[in-house]
């Protein structure tokens, strides 16, 4: 159980990195337009604002994630025998749009006059994605459950388990966000976003921005500009996800 814990810790650092490398491309794409002089009449202006403030999120993503380590010992020793109870544990969680990803593993192990072992152990993972990053309606979820318990005789015991969601998020309608969300979505757009326009309009707008800016640019620059515009969509997403007045899912799993 030690050595699966360990594994799954890696495996999710390995994908962390993996996430962290691509956000810092799109950083670099987005410093190379902030760079260029083409932010010359006031609607280009504000678009400059809503680039910076989309860097500050994906910066801000890419230095965070939740994670809390624990550790606790106690002893009791006489002159014949000693008797020690070490307990550790770790949650981890990354919340990336389109995807989301919960660890949580504790171990509690006896040491009786030099003897080891494990009495309590467990392990949690859940991961729930978003099958378009394009659409919130659909998103699949798995999550496992392992545990070990000799004082009630469970030994090496697994769930595991998973499903799709269809959702519809009020925040992808035009008023459907709470107005911390319109505030947040305003911000991204760099003030160009409008409460009265769906996110879909909004997005078009935002496109709009990109491509104008990117007519002067090389064929490999423009597929990188891309990039930029799949980024501000995911974190639109992340936004409505967060910030929807309400939300209607149906399960099946």
């Amino acid at each position: 159980m030690k050595i699966q814990q360990l594994g799954t810790v890696l495996i999710f650092f390995f994908c962390l990195q993996l996430v962290t490398a691509q956000q810092k491309e799109v950083i670099s794409t987005i410093d190379t337009i902030l760079k260029s002089n083409q932010f010359t009449d006031t609607a280009n202006l504000k678009f400059k604002e809503g680039l910076t403030r989309l860097r500050q999120y994906i910066e801000d993503e890419d230095n965070q994630f939740s994670g809390n380590v624990s550790f606790g010992f106690n002893s009791q020793e006489s002159k014949r025998d000693n008797f020690f109870v070490i307990s550790t544990g770790i949650d981890l969680s990354k919340d990336t749009y389109p995807f989301k990803f919960d660890l949580s593993s504790g171990i509690q192990a006896q040491i009786q006059n030099g003897d080891l072992d494990e009495t309590v152990s467990n392990l949690s993972i859940s991961f729930d994605y978003n099958i378009s990053e394009e659409s919130l309606i659909t998103q699949s979820y798995v999550f496992l459950n392992g545990s070990n318990n000799s004082y009630l005789g469970i030994d090496q015991r697994y769930e595991l388990g998973g499903g799709f969601l269809l959702n519809y998020y009020s925040g992808s309608k035009a008023n459907g966000l709470i107005e911390k969300g319109n505030d947040e979505m305003k911000l991204m757009n760099g003030g160009i976003s409008d409460p009265e326009k769906n996110e879909k309009e909004n997005h078009r707008i935002f496109s709009e921005g990109v491509d104008s800016l990117s007519k002067s640019m090389s064929s490999e620059d423009k597929e990188q500009f891309e990039e930029v515009k799949k980024s501000r969509k995911r974190f639109a997403n992340k936004i409505i996800k967060k910030y929807s007045t309400y939300r209607l899912s149906l399960l099946g799993g």
